[in-house]
């Protein structure tokens, strides 16, 4: 199923709220003078930060699913591969049956070729080239 523009917009504004989260966080760990509330805010600005890029990842991943669906889609049909199969034999058997006469026709003119340099050979007693 390929996924709508809409999805992958909504996966980028929870990443951007997660981005902007973590941004708040961390200005608060900078002001904040107790310890204990900047290791919390520290702890969430990670989380938070991680959370953001898991969502940027699943846009990622989602735009190749997408690319793949596509390409699934494109794909032809079993019924179209047979034809195009056999499309393709009928050219291949074409394509034999025009080669063989002139395969046959070459290999006769070495043989003439070489009944002339035997018979050359057999007057003169050299080959003439």
């Amino acid at each position: 199923m390929s996924h709508s523009v809409e999805y992958k917009e909504n996966l980028m504004d929870v990443a951007d709220v997660l981005e902007r989260y973590s941004q708040t966080l961390e200005r608060l760990v900078k002001v904040t003078t107790d310890e204990d509330m900047k290791v919390i805010y520290e702890t969430l600005r990670t989380m938070s930060d991680f959370l953001g890029r898991s969502y940027l990842v699943s846009v990622n991943v989602l735009k190749e699913v997408n690319v793949l669906f596509n390409a699934i889609q494109n794909l032809p049909r079993k019924s179209e591969y047979e034809e195009i199969k056999n499309m393709v034999e009928k050219q291949r058997e074409n394509i034999v049956n025009t080669l063989i006469p002139i395969k046959e026709a070459f290999e006769r003119s070495v043989e003439f070729e070489n009944f002339g340099r035997e018979k050359a050979k057999n007057t003169n007693g050299k080959v003439d080239e």
